[in-house]
């Protein structure tokens, strides 16, 4: 509102109003909040890595089910194939299997951070072995 003309909608009683209207609306969220509020007791227990064998990896290297493992850690690319800018073509390449030195080759670290977390499904282990160095050096 300027000065000069002030239209009646911004005198004292409008702002008033407002005013009254955020407190109900704050006053609505506090409630709500109230019934959000988590209850009391333990958390959940959560789950540590998936141990993932050489053998259940190489099952997957198709465009239907494709994983790959980089540096230790397994990564479920299925969804992501559309969206590699490369194609999909280098991905399924090298699916179903340990593609650590062929990823680094063509990749920045940076990628991994972008990307890595929301691919991760577990770390690559040898049979029959369910951590070990792999996981370790995953920092799983």
């Amino acid at each position: 509102c300027r000065p000069s003309r002030r239209p009646p909608s911004c005198g004292a009683e409008t702002r008033r109003a407002r005013t009254s209207a955020m407190s109900s609306s704050l006053e609505r969220m506090r409630v709500l909040a109230a019934h959000l509020q988590p209850v009391g007791g333990p958390a959940p227990p959560t789950m540590g890595p998936r141990a993932i064998t050489p053998e259940e990896l190489a099952q997957h290297k198709s465009a239907k089910s494709m994983w790959i493992a980089v540096d230790g850690v397994v990564y479920d690319m299925t969804e992501f194939l559309d969206d590699h800018p490369g194609g999909k073509r280098l991905p399924l390449k090298y699916g179903g299997a340990d593609a650590s030195e062929a990823w680094h080759s063509m990749h920045r670290p940076e990628i991994m951070a972008e990307h890595g977390a929301r691919l991760k499904i577990g770390v690559l282990v040898a049979a029959g072995n369910g951590g070990g160095p792999a996981a370790r050096r995953a920092g799983l």
